[in-house]
């Protein structure tokens, strides 16, 4: 059932830009009531209105604010922290560092939360929570299913519904469980969702480092969107190929070991800048397909967003990760060429070969035609 939950909210992810308000700003306030779908994208988020379509919301802070409401559904919000005060009437997609719903907030459906620590005092119909910390203050009219580090449970929670738990540690201070606690036993698996979220962070500081370092250094990155994505994905094919066997023959014949080392690191080197690139032009491509106006850091926000639900989705998720590298790696090793030989990027050889060779026969022409008037004139 979940699986096929996340396909459906990648979907109407990508493809439901057609329809509604979209909003993209550092700052969003937004009070204004809608009978249409809302799409936000900025650093903080507020919402103080009703909404009655599907809600998209990514962004650094972002806030339902007590009095609003959002009748859809669904909803989905990606950001660093999550306040939720409002009534939610669809089902509830969080993925964020930190969640906090508030006691005001209301669910008439089901809420499912992947963050680092989440505190739960609002009403659910159905609550599923993965996190490293959960404190539980809430009712869960349904059933309540957590998988966690470590989880406290104060005296308002109420779970009418199954309690499955799996944890390492529970603080059972008070609480009303009607059909007891199913499955405790210590979790050994790391919770897909939460390392996702850690590479995508991770990305997303990277990425902005180098973006912010080219306008420090005044280089544009808008070539990147220019290069040929088919020829890209060859070259990064043909590099991802070829230089773990250089690396493998150097170091099992024996020709050079510090030579083997330095090729090792100049692959990581690449693999890492590789999958900037790859995420930054993945972006873009997205961007340029809604008619946004987009600038380095949203089409790298975009990316990284796109990235990290397609890493929720098993096996999915590892082969798109594959072909953004592959994409970015093509990209950079055109940059390097380019560099080296000062030559535009994807353009014909034989036409630039045809261009050099035109010119130099002109300049030829032009000195022979220079030497025959000086003749002429002695």
């Amino acid at each position: 059932m979940n699986k096929y939950l996340l396909f459906i909210l990648l979907i109407i992810f990508c493809f439901s830009f057609a329809n509604g308000k979209f909003i993209v700003d550092e700052s969003i306030y937004f009070d204004q009531n809608l009978d249409e779908s809302f799409y936000a994208f900025g650093n903080n988020v507020d919402i103080y209105s009703n909404i009655s379509g599907s809600l998209i919301i990514a962004g650094g802070t972002v806030n339902i604010n007590d009095g609003s409401y959002i009748k859809n559904k669904h909803t989905t919000i990606l950001a660093d922290n999550v306040k939720i005060d409002g009534d939610l009437s669809g089902d509830v997609f969080i993925i964020a560092s930190s969640v906090y719903i508030s006691k005001n907030a209301f669910f008439n459906s089901d809420v499912r939360i992947t963050a680092a620590n989440v505190y739960f005092s609002g009403d659910a119909r159905h609550l599923s929570v993965n996190t490293n910390k959960l404190t539980l203050d809430g009712r869960v009219r349904g059933d309540l299913f957590v998988n966690t580090k470590s989880i406290e449970s104060d005296k308002n929670t109420l779970v009418e519904g199954t309690f499955t738990l799996s944890a390492d540690y529970y603080n059972k201070n008070a609480g009303t469980f009607r059909n007891g606690i199913l499955g405790f036993n210590k979790n050994k698996k790391f919770d897909i969702g939460l390392q996702g979220l850690k590479n995508a962070i991770s990305l997303l500081i990277f990425g902005l480092f180098i973006i912010w370092f080219a306008s420090k250094t005044k280089k544009s990155l808008q070539k990147i969107y220019d290069y040929d994505l088919t020829r890209s994905f060859l070259y990064g094919m043909i590099t991802l190929i070829a230089l773990p066997i250089v690396i493998l023959l150097l170091f099992f014949t024996g020709l050079s070991s510090i030579l083997s080392l330095l090729f090792s690191g100049i692959f990581l080197l690449l693999l890492i800048i590789g999958y900037f690139l790859g995420t930054l032009r993945l972006g873009y491509e997205f961007l340029k397909r809604t008619n946004v106006v987009s600038n380095d850091v949203f089409n790298l926000f975009i990316g990284v967003l796109i990235l990290f639900l397609f890493s929720i989705i098993p096996f999915i998720g590892g082969i798109v990760s594959i072909i953004v590298i592959i994409c970015g790696i093509g990209i950079a090793k055109k940059i390097l060429l380019n560099v080296y030989y000062g030559t535009p990027i994807f353009v014909n050889k034989k036409k630039t070969i045809k261009k050099i060779v035109k010119k130099k026969v002109s300049k030829k022409v032009k000195k022979t035609k220079v030497k025959s008037k000086k003749s002429k004139i002695n």
